[in-house]
């Protein structure tokens, strides 16, 4: 940060510390030189570039898994059932494979379709808000889901093969963990028999649980401290 901060022609008072002179000729003069004056830009302008250094991480991951997949793998893996699919994409491809008779119609069949998401986030971040004063901010978020589901095919031509994808049963789970500054609870009133901190976390469960119920079934269904 240092260097994009020379690059753009902004300087600092921590970009090179001064040395002191001594005026043998005048105390008095002396004096007068060795104090500085408050000035409010050069402190906003010192906030603005106190990083610094700062590195941001973030990776993703996508994944998908079709059992009952007929076709014979080709060059480069397959086609189909779309080339999208075969570099990667993570566009819903069920329909299309069923609609051309890609999947199994075996009655008995049970393996199941799945999908999975992973994001990860971490950063650290240097600062000297003042000379000779340091602090390091770090934390990250981190985010999965995996949905699986079973399915079936069925042949509504008469040909013998796959033309509608038929979702059976369907379960999404995941985890979720990011990082908070606690500064606001750090000092809030707890002992073994209280926590304010804790009494506030589990009222709004039910605000999150409402927040769920509206999302999945409309702003009718709402849960109450009695449910």
């Amino acid at each position: 940060m240092r260097k994009l901060y020379r690059y753009l022609g902004l300087k600092t008072s921590r970009s090179s510390r001064p040395s002191r002179v001594r005026n043998s000729s005048s105390t008095n003069s002396g004096r007068t030189a060795s104090k500085k004056k408050f000035n409010i830009k050069d402190f906003g302008l010192g906030l603005l570039t106190s990083i610094n250094r700062m590195q941001v991480n973030y990776s993703e991951s996508n994944s998908s898994y079709l059992p009952g997949y007929l076709p014979t793998p080709g060059f480069v893996g397959t086609m189909k059932p779309t080339l999208g699919y075969t570099l990667g994409s993570q566009r819903d491809v069920r329909i299309v494979a069923a609609q051309n008779g890609w999947l199994t119609t075996f009655d008995q069949f049970n393996q199941q379709y799945s999908e999975t998401h992973n994001e990860n986030l971490d950063y650290a971040i240097n600062t000297e808000p003042i000379s000779d004063l340091k602090i390091d901010f770090t934390g990250g978020k981190t985010y999965a889901t995996n949905l699986t589901e079973n399915f079936n095919t069925t042949d509504t031509n008469g040909d013998g093969l796959s033309n509608t994808y038929n979702s059976l049963i369907q379960n999404t789970f995941g985890n979720f963990n990011i990082s908070t500054a606690l500064i606001r609870t750090a000092f809030s009133q707890s002992d073994e028999f209280n926590s304010a901190p804790f009494e506030d976390f589990k009222n709004n469960r039910l605000v999150i649980a409402n927040r769920l119920a509206e999302d999945f079934y409309g702003n009718t269904a709402y849960a109450t401290d009695a449910e």
